[in-house]
């Protein structure tokens, strides 16, 4: 399990979640997944972005 917390989360254009992975991504201000990102299938993925959140 992968965790990133942040006031604000980019990812891609690279960033793969693999079909092995389990990836959360939780921000206060934004997150951002540009061209590219991707998630295979049996990968799995959340993000939220919550005010308040303290990363």
């Amino acid at each position: 399990m992968v965790t990133e917390a942040s006031c604000a989360i980019e990812a891609g254009p690279s960033y793969v979640v693999t079909s092995t992975a389990d990836v959360t991504f939780s921000a206060n201000e934004s997150i951002t997944l540009n061209p590219g990102f991707r998630v295979e299938t049996g990968g799995q993925f959340a993000a939220t972005a919550e005010p308040g959140l303290v990363p």
